[in-house]
């Protein structure tokens, strides 16, 4: 009788078992992501990403008015194994009606400057959680990159996906599906150029 060795394998953790880790003090001094049952170490933020978030925090409060809130840097619960934190999100409010991190918003919003390859893996996981309208705002290239309207995937990572991403540059205007007449020029999302 020949013993049937199991192959190694990844430990894959939930968000219970994540938040269970956090508590224990794993992460104490980290910045880190549960992203499809993989905790992922993210670097230090630089000055141009430091920089576009505030720009595009300023413009959302200027727009969202007082029915949507605006997150910065909050985990939103999109999967049982995945907690992504966006760098922005737009939901909706009152912030008294909140029991809970959001499942789910209207705009997720990720400045990218050395982590593109992950902002874009993050799609699949927005579009799952059902998050309508996903920017990754990308300081390096100045562009965004703006996904809109899931849709139901097999092939993707989660199951969902966004069409193909509209692409603007920083002579581009855009407009938040949620806020329509909010239009803002590319450029003023993105730090200023030397």
């Amino acid at each position: 009788m020949t013993l049937q060795v199991a192959e190694p394998r990844t430990k894959r953790w939930t968000r219970e078992e994540y938040y269970r880790l956090a508590q224990d003090g794993w992460f104490r001094g980290q910045r880190v992501q549960l992203i499809q049952g993989e905790i992922i170490q993210m670097p230090p933020q630089g000055h141009e990403h430091a920089v576009s978030i505030m720009r595009i925090t300023r413009w959302l409060h200027q727009v969202c008015g007082n029915s949507l809130l605006v997150r910065c840097q909050m985990p939103l619960n999109a999967l049982e194994d995945s907690e992504p934190e966006p760098d922005l999100a737009v939901i909706p409010g009152p912030i008294e009606a909140m029991s809970d991190h959001p499942r789910t918003a209207l705009l997720a919003i990720e400045v990218s400057d050395s982590s593109r390859a992950l902002d874009r893996r993050k799609a699949s996981l927005y579009a799952a959680a059902g998050v309508r309208e996903y920017w990754i705002v990308d300081v390096q290239a100045r562009i965004v990159e703006a996904y809109r309207e899931p849709r139901a995937d097999p092939s993707a990572e989660f199951g969902f996906n966004y069409p193909p991403p509209v692409t603007l540059n920083e002579h581009d205007s855009v407009s938040p599906l949620a806020i329509p007449s909010a239009t803002v020029r590319v450029a003023e999302l993105l730090p200023w150029t030397t």
